[in-house]
């Protein structure tokens, strides 16, 4: 309800980024606002010991074609401590990734050997994608996961709120962990 937002807007905790990403659905990549993540406690949070190989994970995949980065990213619990790792595919220079594709096309083979790659160094449970670019990409992770789920995830839906939020918390609460890459960071 309108009373609710305003209520929630009023809340002194609310930052900019957080009401923008949560609230209104916006991305909060422009640099002249706030990031999701206040980068300090993102680096407070930097564990360079990683997801070691051989880890049950859950995979995770958001795609663009010409213009924003598709990113592989996997995550795996222990101890109730997420720990958090991912591929950045990129076509612009000016954007941090760890794979640049020039020609100003994602490569959807490399991706997909990349997503392959995954099933090779981790036990993988669960995958959750965009099904905007990925689809394809994600019926070879179907073909190789027939004892987990995997499921399209839509930018603006209920469960994708959530999944933000609910890393949102683990990282206030410092029960999320990340080998320090600056790319990821960026």
């Amino acid at each position: 309800t309108p009373e609710s937002l305003r209520e929630k807007l009023a809340d002194p905790t609310m930052t900019e980024a957080h009401w923008r990403r949560f609230t209104c659905n916006l991305p909060t990549m422009d640099e002249n606002k706030e990031p999701y993540i206040d980068l300090q406690d993102w680096d407070e949070l930097a564990d360079d010991e990683g997801i070691l190989e051989g880890a049950s994970v859950c995979l995770g995949g958001d795609g663009s074609r010409t213009w924003d980065t598709t990113v592989i990213a996997w995550a795996s619990v222990d101890d109730e401590v997420v720990t958090v790792d991912a591929r950045v595919f990129s076509v612009r220079d000016t954007i941090p990734s760890h794979v640049l594709h020039r020609g100003g096309k994602i490569d959807f083979d490399d991706v997909e050997q990349f997503v392959i790659d995954r099933f090779d160094v981790f036990d993988v449970d669960e995958v959750a994608y965009d099904p905007r670019y990925l689809e394809r990409s994600m019926e070879i992770a179907e073909d190789r996961l027939t004892d987990a789920n995997v499921f399209a995830v839509e930018p603006s839906s209920k469960n994708m709120r959530e999944a933000l939020q609910a890393m949102f918390n683990l990282a206030a609460e410092g029960k999320l962990r990340h080998r320090g890459d600056p790319v990821i960071r960026a």
